[in-house]
C-alpha cells in the first residue's frame, strides 16, 4: 500500500491531467497538495493545518462519510457533491487510502453535472406531458421490457377488442 511519501511524483503528474490532489495524514491534516488542490482551496498555506479548519463546510456532509470511510474501511471510495468551498460548483472525486493516510483526487465537474440535471428536468417534462395526453385522450400506454419479459398497462389500459364497438386505443 502507498504511503504519504510515495506521492511526491504523483502529485505534479495529477497536475498535468487536471485533477487536483491532495493527502491527509491520519489526523486528518494535509500532508501534501499539488498546484490545483492549492487553487481550489484558494492558498498556497495549507499544508499542516486541519482539512476541517480549511473546509468546515465538509462537516456532515457525504464528503466527510466517504472521507470517514475510505480511512476506516481501507477501501477506495468515490464521491460526486456539491464544493462547500466554492458553492453551486460540483466536484468529482475519490478518496483513497494509504498506509498512513488518505490520498483525494478530484476535478470540477460542474458543466457536467448541470447538463445530466438539465436532462433528468426534460425527461420528467416530457414523462409528464405524456402522462397528461393520455389522460386528456383517455388512452393507456402499454410497456413492454422483452430481455426481461416484464410487461405492464397503465391503469387507462383498455385494448382494442373488434366488434365491441369502438376505438378503444392500445
Amino acid at each position: 500500500m502507498l504511503s504519504l511519501n510515495d506521492l511526491a511524483p504523483v502529485l505534479a503528474f495529477s497536475d498535468a491531467l487536471g485533477e487536483a490532489l491532495y493527502a491527509l495524514d491520519r489526523e486528518w491534516r494535509v500532508a501534501a497538495a499539488n498546484e490545483a488542490a492549492l487553487r481550489w482551496l484558494g492558498s498556497d498555506a495549507i499544508v499542516g493545518r486541519l482539512y476541517w479548519d480549511l473546509v468546515p463546510g465538509a462537516r456532515g456532509t457525504v464528503v466527510e462519510t466517504a472521507f470517514r470511510s475510505a480511512m476506516a474501511g481501507r477501501e477506495r471510495v468515490d464521491v460526486e457533491a456539491e464544493s462547500s468551498v466554492h458553492p453551486g460548483r460540483f466536484a468529482r472525486g475519490v478518496a483513497i487510502p494509504l498506509a498512513d493516510g488518505l490520498a483525494v483526487s478530484f476535478r470540477d465537474v460542474t458543466e457536467e453535472h448541470s447538463a445530466r440535471t438539465e436532462r433528468q428536468h426534460q425527461l420528467a417534462e416530457s414523462e409528464e406531458r405524456l402522462r397528461l395526453a393520455t389522460e386528456a385522450a383517455s388512452i393507456g400506454t402499454w410497456d413492454v421490457e422483452p430481455a426481461c419479459e416484464v410487461r405492464g398497462g397503465a391503469p387507462t389500459f383498455r385494448p382494442y377488442r373488434a366488434g365491441h364497438g369502438g376505438n378503444a386505443r392500445a
